[in-house]
């Protein structure tokens, strides 16, 4: 993900990739982050 931004950083574009990926990389943590919190092992009490 780092250098999906960096590259988009670089062209100092916003691209539907680069939108299309961070929103994938966003909905995948966002789901580690629930089962974390319905296995009691969320560290951060989120």
């Amino acid at each position: 993900m780092a250098a999906l931004i960096a590259e988009n950083a670089e062209i100092g574009a916003y691209t539907q990739e680069f939108a299309d990926c961070y929103r994938r990389i966003a909905e995948e943590i966002n789901a580690l982050k629930e089962e974390q919190v319905e296995a009691g092992t969320d560290p951060h009490g989120w």
